[in-house]
Order: structure tokens, then C-alpha cells, then sequence
């Protein structure tokens, strides 16, 4: 097995033996990342050098790949780039997207024993942040932001099943862990405060919600949400009454380079109307609120929506110097809720072009 998932990590039964040193974990994990399609010498180049490559950065990577075949690694030349030559089920990523999707399947479906069991099992291939130990050496991909997103989408689907069933007090305390970890995550915020709400702690539910509006308003500049704050006056008033969700809920969408999940029913495709009106609920709404104020840009326009956030988001991450933190707070959620095919190709080329400008602008300091 191939864990990426964590330190990266190859199991024995691979028959590999041993990946040594960072340019080869960083050049395998990236490959890993991108399981099902060849990357480019120059695209392992950048992601090892996201800056500024040396003058003997490409000979580095030549030597990486040949490290890694001597290793045992079955790493094939296909159209001009590098791939591991494996099947898909031998990557924990691409079970986990597999889980992912069947997991929403069943919550889709009313199923909710189901549901959690399964997205139960989807989030224990997980032993940390994606790629961990790269990340601790100052690498950080988009593709482990998407991941390590994904990561929290699942839990938020298998918390929600949980509430279905009556169970607010079995997720209390992982939920205050996560929020402590994730503190501006408004899908999590909001469950929590009706797990503690429905635990008998309105006062901490409500004090939950005050800390949530302080660090939006403090770090992004934002309110909480409509249904955020929908939930608040719920709380304040005792009308908060556990009820089932609707069946149907977003369908997730695989990181760049891993096979997508699994289509179901209510994976078609829907008009840009349609999505936008998903933008203005949960973690989506402040996208839909801050192109409003900022972009004064008509809301039923998808691209456009798509475009202004993704602009707001160049400013921010070059003001920051932190692109990374910035994608994920912000695009890389927005992204995850527009199903317009067209849009996501223009989003993921905006994006590419956030990290030449972000990278340009770090030359120049």
C-alpha cells in the first residue's frame, strides 16, 4: 500500500526498499498525488522548487526517479512525464475518495447507520495531515490542501449522519477538537453548537458562536454566514429542534490528479443558477457575501462569482505571503461547491495562475 495519508509511507509488501531522503519522498509524493496521469519532469521541478528552481534542479529529479526504480518502485515513462505503474487500489487516497463517495450515497439516501459507518472507515486511513512529513519540510501542494479538505468533508457528512440518529453527545468531544483546529470552518462551528445545544450547553453553544464571529471578522474580514447565524438565533430563542436533513447533499469533488469519486444519481450535472444557490448556504455563503460587497458582480453569474472570489484571493495571498492558508479558506471550498464543468477548468487554471503570482511576488521582496 501506498499511504499518503500521513507520512508518506510505502508498506513492505510494495517490494520496495526504502525511499531515503526528501527529493525522493517529495518526488514520489507528488507522483503519488497525480496517480492515473504522467507529471513532467518540469512539473516535479516546480513542485519541488515552487520559487525558484536551481540551474541543476532537473538533473535532481533524474537522479530522484532513479533512486526510486533501484528502490523496488515500478516508476514507467508515459507521455513525456512519470507514473507509477500500480493499481488504484493500492493508494489509501483513492480508497478514502471511494469511501467519500459511497459514504454521501448513503446519506444522500436517508441511510444513516450507513452512512456513518462507512464514512467511519473512510476517515481511519487517515494518520495525520496529508503528506506530513513533506509538509513539515516547507512543501505544501494544492492537491494536499484539497485532500486534507476532503478529509473534513467526510467528517462533516458523518456528523451529520450521527444527528440523524439522535447521537449529539457521542460527536461532542471530536468536534471540539477539530474546531479547535479548525476554528473558521463554519460548517463545523455550526455543528457543534447544535451538538452542545442538544447536550443541554446553549451558553457554550452561544459563546461558541461569538468566538466563531470574532476570528472571521478578525483574520478574513467576514461575517458569519446567514445559516451560521440563523443557527445563533435558533439557539437563543429554544426553537432548535433535531430533525432529519434534507436526503440530498453535495457531492465531492476529488483532489487534482486521483480518480473522482463515484458518480451516483445525484452527481449530474446542474445549471449555473443552480449552483450559486448552493454557494448561499453553509461554508460557501461568505463567497457569495463577499463578491456581493466587494465585486458588485450579478450573484447569478457562476463565473464570474468563480472569477471575483479567485482575484480577492490573489490579493490575500500575496498580502499574507501564506497562498496555501489563503486557497484553503477560501477557493478551494468555493470550488468544491460549483458543478458547472466549465467553471472548475477555469477555476483550476485561475488557481495556476495565483501560484505564478504568488511565486513572482515572493522574487521580488
Amino acid at each position: 500500500m501506498f499511504r499518503v495519508l500521513g507520512h508518506l509511507d510505502v508498506s513492505e509488501e510494495e517490494g520496495a526498499s526504502g525511499v531515503r531522503g526528501l527529493r525522493q519522498r517529495a518526488v514520489l509524493g507528488y507522483i503519488l498525488l497525480h496517480h492515473g496521469s504522467p507529471v513532467t519532469v518540469a512539473r516535479l521541478e516546480q513542485a519541488l522548487w515552487p520559487s525558484d528552481a536551481p540551474p541543476t534542479g532537473r538533473q535532481v529529479v533524474y537522479n530522484a526517479v532513479h533512486a526510486l526504480r533501484r528502490a523496488g518502485l515500478p516508476l514507467e515513462k508515459r507521455a513525456g512525464g512519470y507514473q507509477l505503474g500500480v493499481s488504484p487500489d493500492r493508494l489509501d487516497a483513492v480508497r478514502f475518495q471511494m469511501l467519500l463517495a459511497r459514504g454521501r450515497t448513503e446519506l444522500a439516501s436517508g441511510r444513516w447507520e450507513a452512512a456513518s459507518r462507512v464514512l467511519r472507515e473512510a476517515l481511519s486511513l487517515w494518520r495525520g495531515q496529508a503528506l506530513a512529513d513533506l509538509a513539515e519540510q516547507g512543501l505544501y501542494w494544492r492537491e494536499m490542501a484539497a485532500l486534507d479538505d476532503s478529509r473534513l468533508t467526510a467528517l462533516e457528512y458523518r456528523v451529520e449522519a450521527e444527528f440523524r440518529m439522535g447521537r449529539h453527545r457521542d460527536v461532542l468531544g471530536e468536534l471540539e477538537a477539530v474546531v479547535e483546529a479548525e476554528p473558521l470552518r463554519e460548517r463545523l462551528c455550526g455543528q457543534l453548537m447544535e451538538a452542545l445545544y442538544h447536550s443541554g450547553r446553549q451558553a457554550d453553544a452561544l459563546r461558541l458562536y461569538r468566538r466563531t464571529r470574532t476570528g472571521l471578522n478578525e483574520q478574513l474580514g467576514l461575517e458569519p454566514s446567514p445559516a451560521l447565524r440563523e443557527l445563533e438565533h435558533a439557539i437563543l430563542n429554544h426553537e432548535l429542534r433535531p430533525e432529519p436533513a434534507s436526503p440530498v447533499v453535495p457531492a465531492p469533488r476529488a483532489p487534482a490528479g486521483l480518480p473522482a469519486p463515484v458518480s451516483d444519481s445525484f452527481a449530474a450535472p446542474v445549471s449555473a443558477s443552480a449552483s450559486v444557490r448552493s454557494l448561499r448556504t453553509g461554508r460557501h455563503a461568505e463567497s457569495e457575501r463577499l463578491v456581493r460587497e466587494h465585486a458588485g458582480i450579478d450573484p447569478d453569474d457562476c463565473d464570474e462569482i468563480v472569477a471575483a472570489k479567485i482575484r480577492w484571493v490573489v490579493r490575500r495571498a500575496l498580502d499574507s505571503g501564506d497562498l496555501a492558508t489563503v486557497v484553503r479558506c477560501g477557493v478551494i471550498d468555493l470550488l468544491a461547491g460549483v458543478r458547472n464543468d466549465e467553471t472548475l477548468r477555469a477555476g483550476s487554471l485561475l488557481l495556476d495562475r495565483i501560484s505564478q503570482l504568488h511565486q513572482a511576488e515572493a522574487v521580488s521582496r
